[in-house]
Formats: structure tokens, C-alpha cells, sequence
């Protein structure tokens, strides 16, 4: 489960990367799989979308601070 997490947590923090650098509608999941040397398929084995990954990171910021 942590390795889970770790994962998701490098996909949101390329996204997150990516998105002081262009606008959300421009990032494409290639983008951040690139920014941050992972597959496509690990991805999607996360996230269903880019969408998903602003939930959930945003998610884990607000839980911090409960």
C-alpha cells in the first residue's frame, strides 16, 4: 500500500509541476508520465484521469491539515 501511494504521490506532484508551466487543458497524460519517467499503464492503474488526480491531491492536502 505504501508503494501505492508513493506512486500516486510522484504522478500528482509531475502534475502539479506541469501545471505552473501551462494551463490544465494542455497537460495530457503523457505530459506527466514523462515528467516523472513512469508508464502510461501505471498511470491508469491509479488514476482514470487527470481529473482524479486533482481529487485525490487535493484530498491529501486537506487531510493534512484535519
Amino acid at each position: 500500500m505504501a508503494g501505492s501511494h508513493i506512486t500516486k504521490l510522484a504522478l500528482a506532484s509531475a502534475m502539479q509541476r506541469l501545471m505552473t508551466e501551462q494551463p490544465f487543458e494542455r497537460i495530457s497524460v503523457s505530459d506527466i508520465c514523462a515528467a516523472c519517467g513512469m508508464s502510461r499503464k501505471s498511470f491508469y492503474y491509479h488514476f482514470r484521469d487527470l481529473l482524479e488526480v486533482i481529487e485525490w491531491s487535493m484530498e491529501q492536502a486537506f487531510g493534512q491539515l484535519l
